[in-house]
């Protein structure tokens, strides 16, 4: 009888290449986090993950354009689904203890109490809040009132 070569099981070279998906993934996650951290919000080049991470620009490339189309990925989501519950009940325990703000998430979550509403309005990308108007002088309050108030409706009190 002569050696011959096993064939390879069902199934194995897919594991391979998740097992190189998932090392390829690490390196270029763990990239992109260091550069942000060390240049601030601005996300690195193409040509700056494949430094760090000593992989091809076109490898680089083509994982981050088809990242959430494979299957390793989709696996990924997935256990991060299994593990809501698990938050859900770590959450509701520190409630149980006594922390209001657990206790807060919990229900808000839960939908039994409704989120904070953020006393903020967004005018072409600039976000205005309670400090920002707070800072403002009579005069520009006056002028902001003048502008905004002929397209609201100011309800009518019944006293």
């Amino acid at each position: 009888m002569e050696n011959q070569p096993i064939a390879p099981i069902e199934g194995a070279q897919d594991e391979e290449r998740n097992i190189t998906w998932e090392t390829n993934h690490k390196k270029i996650i763990t990239a992109i986090n260091k550069a942000m951290e060390y240049f601030g919000s601005l996300p690195p080049t193409i040509t700056e993950i494949s430094k760090a991470t000593g992989l091809s620009r076109q490898t680089v490339y083509q994982h981050l354009k088809n990242c959430a189309t494979h299957p390793a990925y989709k696996q990924r989501g997935e256990m991060f689904e299994a593990m809501e519950s698990e938050v859900l009940l770590q959450i509701c325990h520190s409630a149980m203890k006594g922390s209001y703000k657990s206790a807060r998430l919990y229900l808000e979550l839960r939908g039994k109490l409704q989120p904070k509403a953020a006393n903020n309005i967004q005018i072409n990308g600039m976000v205005i809040n309670q400090q920002i108007i707070q800072n403002l002088s009579p005069e520009q309050l006056r002028k902001i009132e003048e502008i905004i108030k002929p397209v609201v409706q100011i309800p009518q009190s019944n006293g």
